[in-house]
């Protein structure tokens, strides 16, 4: 695996905002949001302002949940 942050296994991320079903991330590190929408696990209700955890799978990240 490179080290690209495209291809990192886990990235942490905060909900930007969530303009339809699926929320838009800030990841750490990063200076603005994403203009993409990422998918997240059911059991996860998301709410901007959350610091979550993401997991890379089969070319997108998905969102695992929130950090407390």
């Amino acid at each position: 695996m490179s080290n690209s942050k495209e291809s990192q296994a886990f990235r942490m991320a905060i909900i930007d905002s969530i303009p339809a079903t699926r929320p838009r991330l800030k990841f750490y590190g990063e200076n603005n949001a994403s203009s993409k929408a990422y998918p997240f696990l059911s059991s996860y209700s998301p709410r901007v302002g959350d610091r979550v955890l993401t997991a890379w799978v089969d070319g997108s990240y998905v969102i695992l949940g929130r950090i407390t």
